[in-house]
């Protein structure tokens, strides 16, 4: 229920089918919510996820991230680009 938006400085949020901003556009980066997290890149490049609140719930760490996908795991790359498989609370898996 939430859409991506872009301000004129350039930064992402997201709004709710009535128009109101949900999550303040501060993100230089985002992908849509998939599995309740959505990948955003912070001021750094880094990579992290937020839930629909926009609560931080995995750290802005990774060179890289893919959405999560119905197994619950999404793919990140770290610094030294190598791919991993991490859940839903940032923990590495594969």
């Amino acid at each position: 229920g939430l859409a991506v938006v872009q301000d004129n400085n350039g930064k992402w949020g997201f709004i709710d089918k009535t128009g109101q901003i949900v999550i303040p556009c501060k993100w230089k980066f985002v992908n849509s919510f998939s599995e309740g997290l959505a990948a955003v890149k912070d001021a750094n490049d880094k990579w992290g996820f937020i839930d629909k609140t926009g609560q931080l719930v995995i750290p802005c760490k990774w060179k890289d991230a893919n959405s999560f996908r119905s197994n619950g795991l999404a793919e990140v790359r770290d610094d030294n680009g190598v791919w991993h498989k991490i859940d839903k609370t940032g923990k590495i898996v594969e």
